[in-house]
């Protein structure tokens, strides 16, 4: 990896970020109950001398790390895909990362995938991690976190249905991993 420092424009917003983890917390209640960290890092990544890194998940501690948004890249290889790159979208899309490995299983994901129309070796984005991240940031995120359009790669656009099993699915991997006798005096419970 390589770190470049960042424009003033490039930089990222900490109100941005923390309106964002806001929402998704109103979307999904059960984020106001998990305990993730977000840092913000304004310089630019790059892997490989060819690839910028947006957002990269800690899994190993449930970190999240923002780099800046370089203004280029709409440009980039990305771009038969994403409208246009923002904090938001970046954020949300990690957070669905966390949320996957702390909540959901192997085999629940991929039920997920299967269920989407997934055939796994497409690439990157279609991949059950990426896919399932897409579609949590696509049905979770503010407005301000759509520029996913789905319409060049194999998916159609997530639905009511997919944002039901994503819902329910996350909960009960949480109560899974929190079962309710656990959390009695921590959310009101008796």
């Amino acid at each position: 990896y390589q770190f470049i420092e960042a424009s003033a424009d490039e930089a990222i917003s900490k109100d941005t970020v923390l309106n964002e983890v806001y929402w998704l917390q109103e979307s999904l209640p059960i984020l106001q109950r998990v305990n993730y960290s977000i840092h913000i890092v304004n310089e630019k990544c790059i892997r490989d001398s060819t690839t910028t890194i947006l957002g990269l998940s800690d899994l190993d501690n449930m970190e999240i790390y923002m780099f800046a948004i370089p203004g280029n890249m709409v440009d980039s290889k990305f771009a038969n895909y994403i409208k246009m790159v923002t904090t938001e979208h970046t954020v949300a899309h990690e957070i669905g990362h966390l949320l996957r490995y702390d909540l959901l299983s192997d085999e629940a994901l991929l039920n997920y995938y299967q269920m989407r129309g997934g055939i796994e070796g497409l690439g990157s984005l279609t991949e059950p991690d990426e896919l399932f991240a897409e579609d949590f940031a696509y049905l979770f995120g503010s407005p301000d976190a759509f520029p996913v359009t789905f319409g060049d790669i194999p998916f159609e656009a997530p639905g009511e249905k997919d944002k039901e099993w994503i819902m329910n699915n996350l909960t009960l991997g949480f109560y899974k991993k929190h079962p309710p006798e656990q959390m009695r005096g921590v959310i009101g419970l008796p």
